[in-house]
């Protein structure tokens, strides 16, 4: 009897698991497409179904353009990345701002609190430290 240890190597068993790791979540993906567009279609009488099919195509299509990051603008229609040098005030440049803003409020707030340090007494430390002496705590009856 062999042994299957040695039957399989080590650059199978790895490209097996890559293999599987990318085609199975495809697998799964693709027959969740098909019902749905099977469920879709079923009850549309033989005219409409391929508009709808069309149509429905479509918004997937949109939809994983979209969740890519890219950003689908319209009139005559253009798809192209989204951020990065837009001077449009989407809610990334809105968050940079309130970031600026934030960093700014607490670079302010350091250094009013660092005047406040400056102006402040200094603590009253004894001028010669010889003069403090070990004081016995005082019998609390806790013993």
């Amino acid at each position: 009897m062999v042994d299957p240890f040695w039957e399989v190597t080590p650059l199978k068993a790895i490209a097996e698991t890559a293999s599987q790791f990318v085609l199975r979540p495809l697998e799964v993906f693709g027959g969740s497409v098909g019902v749905f567009f099977a469920e879709l279609l079923s009850p549309l009488p033989v005219a409409w179904k391929i508009p709808v099919l069309v149509i429905g195509a479509a918004v997937i299509l949109l939809l994983v353009i979209m969740l890519c990051g890219y950003r689908i603008r319209s009139l005559m229609f253009s798809i192209e990345p989204g951020g990065g040098g837009s001077t449009d005030s989407g809610p990334r440049n809105a968050n940079a701002s309130l970031a600026t803003k934030l960093g700014e409020a607490l670079e302010e707030n350091r250094k009013k609190r660092v005047e406040q340090q400056r102006r402040s007494e200094p603590l009253p430390y004894p001028k010669d430290p010889s003069t403090l002496k070990w004081v016995e705590p005082t019998n609390t009856g806790c013993d």
